[in-house]
């Protein structure tokens, strides 16, 4: 049976790289994103630094796609979070409880069928649309971003040997886990990214025949590129290193910044800063 998809998701995560491949197949009935600017809308008009973090929601191979948006309520709840301080993982996590009674409003509001539909959702802000779409016998794919519990406990405990780059982090509450393992019991199929993933969710109990890898997608730029490499190091033609993501503990600045210094002491000292 094939069934229609319902896309869920908060933020611009992988450049909506599962709504953009189930719209090229023909299988996308809806998007529903917190905040959406294709280029028609009335919000381009307010100078460039007006909603700057906001302008890259959107992709034109969804421009033919059925999207559903809360722009102006999304402005409106940062405004009001702002004004009650709400910061750090408060603030996430109020907001993913936000965006999720958002979207069982627009499902409410939606002329959907009760059966041959499913609906894909990111983990930690999933729940209750997960509780809502399974009274209505929709199919539930949850979009693990993350290892979960298990990585949180292996950055605790690495972060004990790098106190010097960071505070001690704080590990998350305790309703964070137990939401996000009613998720998992809810979810028909998990998608993780990697093997690390799979592996971390298993340890947790959950069965490994709920969970499917898909790699995040490459997409080359040019076909034209072709890599070279310096047969050796110079202050002419230094070492160049790309860190992706944050610069923090979790993304293993720790280690990067241990193996330059162990690059520093093998080198000719007269190429050391």
């Amino acid at each position: 049976m094939i069934y229609s998809w319902i896309c869920c998701q908060l933020g611009a995560r992988e450049h909506y790289a599962i709504p953009r491949a189930l719209h090229l197949n023909q299988q996308l009935k809806l998007l529903i994103t917190d905040f959406w600017l294709p280029d028609s809308s009335p919000l381009n008009l307010l100078p460039k630094p007006w909603l700057s973090n906001l302008r890259q929601r959107h992709h034109p191979e969804l421009d033919t796609a059925q999207v559903k948006s809360f722009n102006y309520q999304t402005v409106n709840y940062e405004f009001i979070a702002r004004q009650k301080q709400l910061q750090g993982w408060d603030r996430i996590i109020d907001r993913n409880y936000w965006w999720q009674q958002q979207v069982i409003k627009q499902l409410d509001r939606t002329k959907l069928p009760d059966k041959q539909i499913t609906l894909f959702a990111y983990s930690y802000a999933a729940l209750e649309i997960f509780k809502y779409a399974q009274k209505r016998g929709w199919k539930l794919v949850l979009g693990q971003i993350d290892p979960g519990i298990i990585e949180e406990k292996l950055v605790y405990k690495i972060a004990q040997k790098y106190l010097n780059l960071q505070p001690k982090p704080e590990l998350l509450p305790l309703q964070y886990w137990s939401n996000w393992r009613a998720e998992c019991r809810l979810a028909d199929r998990i998608i993780v990214n990697s093997d690390w993933s799979r592996q971390a969710l298993e340890q947790t109990g959950i069965s490994p025949q709920k969970i499917t890898t898909i790699p995040l997608a490459y997409q080359a730029t040019s076909s034209n590129f072709k890599r070279t490499y310096s047969s050796r190091f110079t202050p002419e033609r230094p070492l160049k290193v790309l860190f992706l993501g944050q610069i923090i503990i979790r993304k293993g600045i720790g280690e990067i910044l241990e193996a330059i210094a162990l690059l520093n002491k093998s080198i000719n000292p007269s190429l050391v800063e």
